[in-house]
């Protein structure tokens, strides 16, 4: 699912049905939830997470970019878990995620899919400096979630409808800080 559309990846052209799809979906308006009793005009308030006492503030830049993705690398092309040769095409357009070195100057690792593990200490606060890097021809806002990590609802990463933080739809050219 796109926004409301059930969209097939099945057959050439499908790729770009996608992407037209994702370019119909409308920018969430980015208001908070209202505290539980409140009135319609009060939202909830979160304080940016800080490092505890002897923490320190981890920071990473990662990019969205897109790419051609081989997902049989090997030579010759088998699947290494059953060990049979894979035949028809291997390589397709994705959307990977790659860290790069501070404020997005150059790549320190290769993409990697789901994306980079980041490194903390208990204490410890990470700061995630996303770029959605994937040109305004796929119309694809992307987000990060973090798993493991204690974190607000300002940086869930999620798309929530009328009610998604901005760190839960990033365009693609736009940037987003989550702690």
């Amino acid at each position: 699912m796109i926004g409301s559309e059930r969209v097939l990846l099945s057959k050439p052209g499908d790729a770009a049905k996608a992407d037209a799809a994702a370019r119909r979906v409308s920018a969430p308006r980015f208001r908070a939830a209202a505290a539980p009793g409140a009135g319609p005009t009060e939202e909830l308030k979160f304080a940016t997470p800080r490092p505890q006492p002897g923490g320190a503030a981890r920071e990473y830049w990662i990019e969205a970019r897109e790419v051609l993705w081989d997902i049989v690398p090997s030579r010759p092309r088998r699947d290494q878990w059953h060990g049979r040769a894979v035949a028809g095409p291997s390589v397709y357009r994705a959307f990977v995620y790659q860290q790069m070195t501070e404020g997005f100057a150059a790549p320190l690792a290769p993409p990697a899919i789901p994306g980079p593990t980041l490194a903390a200490e208990v204490g410890d606060t990470l700061v995630v400096h996303f770029r959605n890097g994937l040109s305004e021809r796929t119309g694809q806002a992307l987000t990060m979630h973090p798993h493991g990590v204690k974190y607000n609802p300002e940086y869930d990463g999620v798309f929530l409808g009328d009610f998604t933080r901005a760190g839960g739809f990033v365009r693609p050219g736009r940037e987003f800080t989550y702690t």
